[in-house]
């Protein structure tokens, strides 16, 4: 009888115990997940400015690519045109304006 007593006392030790780490077990994957929750919050929000950054830098490209943008940046200004001798110049530089 003594012996039997003793094997319950074990196994409902045994039993407290595996309730104590399933407890602690839960509340530190509950923080976890709330903490993976507010990382994964601002990683939207930063992707929402990049995405929105990106978009800028897209109509930036698209504008400074057009043929009329282009064209201004290869038309040569008057000094550019002719030389010292007044004669025309057979290369053109680019104007720094923008």
């Amino acid at each position: 009888m003594k012996i039997a007593l003793y094997i319950s006392d074990r196994i409902l030790f045994l039993i407290l115990v595996g309730c104590f780490v399933a407890a602690g077990l839960r509340i530190h994957l509950g923080i976890e997940s709330t903490v993976i929750g507010y990382q994964l919050g601002r990683l939207k929000e930063s992707e929402s400015q990049l995405l929105e950054k990106r978009s800028q830098l897209l109509m930036q490209y698209s504008k400074m690519t057009t043929r009329q943008a282009l064209t201004k940046y290869l038309e040569p200004t008057e000094k550019q045109r002719l030389d010292c001798n007044g004669k025309k110049r057979l290369y053109f530089e680019a104007t720094a304006t923008g």
